[in-house]
Formats: structure tokens, C-alpha cells, sequence
């Protein structure tokens, strides 16, 4: 479980699948009791719990654009529907997305088949930009 301010993402991927799916609806009990204070999203093996609120994945992104302004652009990788409103709003201000495997949200500026590419994405970056003189 990844506990954060804006809530919690249970990963379940070590499960079994009969075991994921007796998990998948013992959590849907559990969080039935809240009624519809929490909003779920059912992700890659996990489950992102968090309060039904006015802000989301996307709505930081955008905070954080606009307190710290980055001078280079935006890139944000995710895996799943809970990134989609995130890769939404980077899409919105220029930035790259990328989806990474096949439960990726739909329209990423590019795909990549799993983690281990994006790893490998990154790694070039990291190398061309150092190459530039751009990176430290």
C-alpha cells in the first residue's frame, strides 16, 4: 500500500487472480461503507482511494506548473486510468505523455510496452541531455 496526502493506492499484483478478485470485492465493501465520500479508481492491480474532492492527479500537475514554472517542458509516464487526467493536463500545456503498457490511458503522445522501455526511454534522455551539456 502507497499511502499519500491525497490518498491510497492498495497494489494487489502478487495476488492470484481469484485471490485479486476476493480482494477487489472486499475492498469494494469496505469502502461501500463511506458512501460516496471516496472516489475509486481501479488501476493496474491496484486500487487509488481518495476523497471525493475537486482536485485530482491533473489539478497538481497544474499547481505545480504554475508555482515553479519549469523552464524545460513537461513529460508524465502512467499505466493506468488514474493517470489519465494528469496526462490530460500535460497534454494541454505541451507537454509529452506516455502511456506504458496495455491498461495505459487512452490518446498518450506515445506508447511504450512496459517498464522496462520507459526505463530505457529515460536513460537516452538522460544521456542526450548530458551529451547537450544540458544536464549535470
Amino acid at each position: 500500500m502507497n499511502a499519500t496526502i491525497a490518498g491510497i493506492v492498495e497494489h494487489y499484483r502478487a495476488l492470484s487472480a481469484c485471490d485479486g478478485d476476493a480482494f477487489g470485492e472486499s475492498v469494494e465493501q469496505v469502502l461501500g461503507r463511506h458512501g460516496t465520500s471516496l472516489k475509486v479508481i481501479e488501476a493496474t492491480s491496484a486500487f487509488e482511494v481518495s476523497p471525493r474532492v475537486d482536485w485530482n492527479k491533473g489539478s497538481v500537475v497544474r499547481l505545480i506548473y504554475e508555482r515553479w514554472s519549469p523552464g524545460g517542458g513537461l513529460f508524465y509516464a502512467g499505466d493506468s486510468e488514474g493517470d489519465r487526467e494528469a496526462m490530460e493536463v500535460v497534454a494541454e500545456l505541451g507537454g509529452l505523455t506516455v502511456g506504458v503498457g496495455p491498461e495505459a490511458p487512452s490518446r498518450p503522445s506515445r506508447r511504450l510496452p512496459d517498464p522496462t522501455a520507459l526505463s530505457a526511454l529515460l536513460e537516452t534522455l538522460l544521456h542526450d541531455l548530458r551529451e547537450s551539456g544540458r544536464c549535470g
